[in-house]
């Protein structure tokens, strides 16, 4: 009897280990299908919110990114920031809306930027960022925030040789600097021991490494820093060619007065030549477009 009374114990035993063990396999494959949903889930929202980004959906785009803020998901984090920021440079947005949209930008990119520092678009969405609230900072904010601007385009830079916005931030960074005008340079030097300074050729060396790319990426349009703006692909590719125009000007006569006074009127009639071959190109191309469509 004790024999039997043994053998019924160890059957049991070995029934309960396997249903824990079955039991811990389920859950093990349950936890892992959610694990694969949720990042199923996530890719298809940064691809939506790509090609809205891509169609120029802001209004559409932040609706659709702001249901993850509270998301721990740095890409869809950098996302929103950018998407923030888009809202707040809308005409429709007034001052007040704009000011927090600015500042909760800035917190996306930061959170972001703590949950994943190898992400160079994180980097580069976190400087603009930054970029943006010096406008409600002051001067002496702004100055000291062109250190960390530089450094986090620097980083992108270095995590991904080829973005060539990053590339045209940079040197926009340089030209602004190389720019700056006395009164503005003596008032930095006041305010810090070693301000920001950059030079044309500096600039310059960036602008023509973003340009082997050939063409500007449509973040290049929404994400100047620091002074430029722009809000059209024609203005971003005449912003562009007007630096690299006005850096090779620079680096030739140093930026001083004469520069100033000699090629006032040669950036004036640059522009409104690129400017008006640009809207015959892209009235012809609209025109062609037309036609391909009817003929559909």
């Amino acid at each position: 009897m004790p024999v039997i009374g043994n053998s019924r114990t160890i059957k049991r035993g070995l029934l309960f280990s396997a249903l824990s063990y079955l039991s811990f396999e389920t859950y093990q494959a349950i936890c892992q299908a959610a694990v694969v949903h949720a990042i199923d889930k996530v890719e298809e929202v940064l691809e939506q919110a790509d090609y809205l980004y891509e169609s120029g959906e802001t209004e559409k785009l932040y609706q659709l990114l702001i249901q993850y803020k509270e998301s721990e998901d740095a890409e869809l984090l950098w996302r929103l920031a950018r998407a923030s920021r888009g809202i707040a440079q809308l005409s429709t947005t007034s001052e007040e809306e704009k000011k927090v949209l600015v500042y909760e930008a800035l917190e996306y990119a930061k959170r972001a930027l703590e949950k994943n520092e190898s992400s160079f678009a994180v980097h580069k969405w976190y400087a603009i960022c930054i970029s943006d609230v010096g406008d409600y900072e002051g001067i002496e904010v702004k100055i000291a925030n062109a250190y960390i601007i530089k450094e986090h385009f620097e980083k992108a830079i270095e995590l991904n040789p080829k973005d060539a916005t990053s590339i045209h931030l940079m040197g926009i960074w340089c030209y602004t600097f190389a720019e700056m005008p006395w009164y503005q340079r003596r008032i930095a030097k006041l305010l810090f021991a070693n301000p920001p300074s950059s030079t044309y050729q500096e600039a310059l060396k960036y602008f023509h490494r973003a340009e082997q790319g050939k063409s500007l990426p449509k973040s290049t349009l929404e994400a100047p820093p620091v002074l430029a703006t722009s809000t059209s692909p024609t203005s971003a590719f005449l912003l562009h060619t007007h630096n690299i125009c006005v850096c090779v000007q620079g680096c030739k006569y140093g930026g001083s007065k004469l520069l100033q006074q000699k090629f006032a009127t040669f950036r004036k009639n640059i522009l409104e030549a690129k400017q008006q071959k640009a809207c015959c190109f892209l009235a012809n191309k609209s025109q062609g477009s037309s036609s391909t469509h009817r003929g559909r």
